[in-house]
């Protein structure tokens, strides 16, 4: 019998890892020494990309939009890697706390040509070779993914159909295991 895929908060509980906060994320991003890791790494957490997804973006799918509050959000346009139903989604992240991360983003965009990839890495390989040397507490598979989606749970008060769309996931299921942390005092504490 096949084993069950681990979580990424499964194998940090299981290394005894404590997941960093937001402002953590944000702050060890900023600080990476190598500029494209750090390029790359800001796509992952702001839109829960699979890496795959993340290194086929291209300049001309990004873009910051207004509501008609003035609240402003950003746009990307990802190729959905494992939804069969829908191919391409969007995933609009507000702009409150990662400001600095979308600033960064927005103004390597606008070196590059419309046609262009936002990443400068070729492979997936090469580019978890760089994540790993460059942001070792990082390099877990979809860790960037795990991470954003529950700051978007407990930061953002998402609900399961926001998630749903935002992860590009065909069906909710695997909400349940980011709406535990909502009010679990214990995964607050964790992530101060």
């Amino acid at each position: 019998m096949a084993s069950k895929r681990k979580s990424s908060y499964e194998v940090m509980k299981e290394y005894g890892i404590k997941p960093p906060s937001r402002s953590r994320v944000i702050r060890d991003i900023l600080n990476c020494k190598c500029y494209n890791v750090k390029i790359l790494a800001c796509l992952l957490y702001l839109t829960a990309g699979r890496i795959t997804e993340v290194l086929n973006i291209k300049t001309k799918d990004i873009e910051i939009e207004k509501d008609e509050a003035g609240f402003e959000y950003l746009n990307v346009k990802l190729m959905n890697e494992k939804n069969k139903t829908y191919k391409v989604k969007t995933t609009t992240s507000p702009i409150k706390y990662e400001k600095p991360l979308i600033d960064l983003v927005l103004n390597h965009c606008r070196d590059i040509p419309h046609e262009d990839n936002v990443c400068p890495f070729n492979t997936r390989s090469w580019a978890y070779i760089q994540l790993k040397k460059f942001l070792p507490d990082y390099h877990f598979n979809h860790f960037f993914r795990a991470l954003r989606l529950t700051n978007l749970v407990i930061d953002y008060n998402y609900q399961e159909i926001d998630l749903m769309n935002f992860a590009g996931w065909s069906d909710s299921r695997p909400f349940k295991h980011y709406q535990m942390y909502r009010s679990t005092k214990k995964f607050m504490e964790l992530m101060k």
